[in-house]
């Protein structure tokens, strides 16, 4: 079972009190089920960024993208990038891609094994949605973003099929 362990700018690393295999097993098992169920997976791997990048940071560009989308050689084909970005600059935000986070998730009983399951990390600097100093959400990203963004893949997807 693995352990997960924080690091921060102003600490030494110390474990959270957190296993994270319950969490990779969970996953497993759903994109097993999709996969049977559906033929395919896709995984849309989402997190945030500050705007001002942390001391441990590889990437220090005191004007971060909007937008980050992560990608795997294997798990991300490009179309299902590019269906992204598309769809954020449409809003007029700016979109990086790989910088400054690079990568996705996926169940390492998966990983580079099955072109089925699909895999992109959607990272969103935490400014656009929430003031950082109070943690209060002004109406400057709108709540139903989630929403619009699997409307929009949901879209392109049947185009393709």
């Amino acid at each position: 079972m693995a352990r997960l362990f924080e690091h921060t700018s102003r600490t030494k690393p110390h474990w959270c009190g957190i296993t994270i295999d319950p969490h990779h097993r969970r996953l497993d098992e759903c994109v097993s089920r999709h996969l049977q169920t559906f033929g395919r997976a896709i995984i849309i791997d989402c997190h945030s960024f500050p705007s001002t990048p942390l001391p441990y940071e590889l990437v220090q560009d005191p004007r971060p993208p909007d937008i980050c989308i992560g990608t795997d050689a294997f798990h991300t084909p490009r179309w299902l990038s590019e269906i992204l970005i598309s769809a954020f600059e449409s809003l007029g935000y700016r979109v990086s891609v790989d910088t400054p986070f690079a990568g996705t998730i996926v169940p390492a009983s998966f990983f580079n094994r099955s072109d089925r399951v699909l895999s992109v990390m959607i990272e969103i600097r935490r400014d656009l949605y929430m003031d950082e100093k109070t943690g209060e959400r002004p109406v400057v990203l709108a709540d139903n973003w989630s929403n619009w963004l699997l409307h929009t893949l949901f879209d392109q997807l049947c185009v393709i099929e």
